[in-house]
């Protein structure tokens, strides 16, 4: 599974980069066939959030290490080196990283709202 990743680099600016979380074949769900699955990621939290049209001009960090999933509505997200990329529901999920440094800017496209399922990630994953 690939995921855009948002990270800070050792000056503080922001990026974006692929990040993978490979499949192996696994016997997942018995009697089902085997599939393919992901290494177990540990997570803290699940939210579902949604903001406004317009929202947020304003860059900051991520409050935890987490996998943004946009489920309704269209977003720009922007990192300090002046990437952006857009986000859409069935997009690649975005891997928020940037607990430091200037941050991201995440901008909600269009009239209706942008919904977004947030999972917190445990260390290491």
């Amino acid at each position: 599974m690939k995921v855009r990743e948002i990270y800070a680099d050792e000056f503080g600016e922001t990026h974006f980069r692929i990040a993978e979380y490979p499949y192996s074949l696994q016997d997942f769900a018995p009697p089902s066939a085997p599939a393919a699955v992901s290494k177990h990621i540990p997570v803290t939290t699940a939210v579902f959030m949604q903001v406004p049209p317009g929202w947020d001009p304003d860059f900051h960090c991520t409050p935890r290490r987490q996998l943004l999933f946009t489920i309704a509505g269209r977003i720009t997200m922007s990192v300090s080196d002046g990437a952006t990329i857009e986000g859409f529901p069935g997009g690649m999920p975005i891997l928020l990283n940037d607990l430091v440094g200037k941050g991201h800017q995440t901008m909600v496209q269009g009239d209706e709202p942008a919904t977004f399922l947030l999972v917190g990630l445990g260390e290491n994953s």
